[in-house]
């Protein structure tokens, strides 16, 4: 199945950067439709009509040396945790205490020292920016899901889900075990979970509550999507991301992208 497209924007005022990384990316991505930005202008004006998987950005552009700053703490001002752009910033700049700053709250995935002048566009470099973009483009990717969280709330299609904080908490733990060689949870593992977040006890940790749980949101997930709310009850099964497993425990089906 074709990969789904990846929106990348760059920003940086080196014309020949600009071109270079457009066409590595759309050589080893040929799903990526890239767009590039000279200016912190032009950068923060896309942000608000476009939205970007991944944004590409030098922190030093002609107008300021604090441009890119701008442009990282505007994205992550506007946007929701599962709605940012994942940033790779490529720079010469020498003065990063800032942007450790910005890593650790996840502001910038990534960042990269940008090489003297005569080697930015070489092989040596070129291989190395793409197995940096790869890493974030994985960050990018896990974000496409359906599903996405943002701090104690889930969110699905796009819309906010009625769930309990255990809820969310048990939804957050499927999810992430979803591309695992064994994702289900078995019910020792479920009660382990959510007795360690501290969002109930063993004493009403039993397979009935957490079979309301479940229920709590199929029912959740149903109410903001049409297909599986009118599909016949023998579809209904097929189409559910949460899978049963009889006498182990549930797993989540991420749907073929």
């Amino acid at each position: 199945m074709p990969k789904r497209e990846l929106r990348v924007g760059v920003v940086d005022d080196d014309s020949a950067m600009t071109s270079a990384y457009r066409e590595w990316i759309r050589a080893e991505h040929p799903e990526a439709m890239v767009d590039c930005y000279a200016t912190r202008r032009d950068a923060l004006q896309a942000l608000t009509t476009t939205r970007y998987d991944v944004l590409v950005v030098d922190m030093e552009l002609e107008t300021s040396k604090d441009d890119g700053y701008s442009i990282i703490r505007a994205n992550h001002q506007r946007h929701a945790e599962f709605e940012r752009p994942a940033v790779m910033v490529v720079s010469a700049r020498q003065d990063v205490n800032d942007l450790r700053s910005a890593m650790e709250n996840h502001a910038v995935w990534d960042y990269l020292d940008k090489p003297p002048l005569l080697e930015r566009t070489g092989p040596i470099f070129r291989g190395t920016f793409l197995q940096r973009f790869g890493k974030v483009i994985e960050v990018a990717r896990s974000r496409q899901s359906d599903l996405r969280f943002d701090g104690a709330f889930a969110w699905w299609k796009g819309n906010r889900l009625n769930l309990s904080v255990a809820e969310v908490q048990l939804l957050r733990a499927l999810h992430a075990r979803r591309l695992d060689e064994d994702p289900a949870m078995t019910w020792d593992q479920i009660f382990e979970m959510l007795n360690e977040r501290k969002v109930g006890s063993w004493t009403n940790l039993q397979k009935g509550c957490v079979r309301q749980y479940i229920t709590g949101i199929r029912h959740a997930l149903a109410s903001q999507d049409r297909e599986l709310r009118d599909a016949p009850p023998d579809v209904r099964p097929q189409l559910d991301p949460i899978v049963t497993h009889m006498g182990l425990g549930y797993s989540w089906r991420e749907k073929n992208r």
